[in-house]
């Protein structure tokens, strides 16, 4: 389980199913001498193991799955097509229906290790995540939320992920308190 995530589980003689609530999980399936499916629900669809290891993250407004091995099967929750995802493949969905498949780049399963990758993604979305390791509240000026954004971060130490994008991109990070931080543009107009 990553930071912020809850299940329920409902494992019994025909099934074994993890209601992934909110946030992001990584399953390894084994195989079952019952022979039960294993399945992840989120809000926003059914995703169905193939005897294989994979990603979930379930958000407001709709899903990620990426592959490591073997296959998934995914399907919308108000009945778009159902498909299938490989081995070195993601892809997003909502209730209605599931995107392009896509390449997993080196971001997918990063916390794993101990870090966000971000690849050219917006500032905003990138903060987002790394207040998930850090307790209070950890905004964004709207001028820079669209700011695209490429490293590694730690999130054993948000401070030192913090210090780290105020001095490569020129930003600046104010500290209220441990628990107030703000990010907004260096340049004050």
């Amino acid at each position: 389980l990553n930071t912020d995530t809850s299940v329920n589980l409902r494992f019994d003689g025909q099934q074994r199913v993890l209601e992934l609530l909110s946030g992001e999980i990584l399953v390894t399936t084994a195989v079952d001498p019952l022979q039960r499916p294993f399945k992840v629900l989120t809000r926003h669809g059914e995703v169905l193991a193939l005897g294989t290891r994979f990603i979930v993250r379930s958000q407001e407004l709709g899903g990620e799955v990426s592959v490591l091995e073997k296959a998934v099967q995914v399907s919308p929750a108000l009945g778009g097509a159902m498909i299938r995802v490989e081995a070195g493949q993601s892809v997003a969905f909502n209730g209605r229906s599931a995107g392009a498949l896509r390449r997993n780049d080196a971001s997918v399963g990063a916390w794993q290790q101990g870090s966000i990758i971000a690849i050219d993604r917006p500032l905003s979305e990138l903060l987002a995540d790394i207040s998930r390791y850090r307790s209070g509240v950890l905004r964004c000026d709207p001028r820079i939320a669209q700011l695209k954004v490429s490293g590694a971060f730690p999130i054993d130490n948000t401070d030192r992920a913090l210090a780290a994008l105020e001095s490569g991109l020129s930003l600046r990070v104010t500290q209220y308190s441990r628990y107030w931080v703000n990010v907004s543009s260096d340049d004050p107009r």
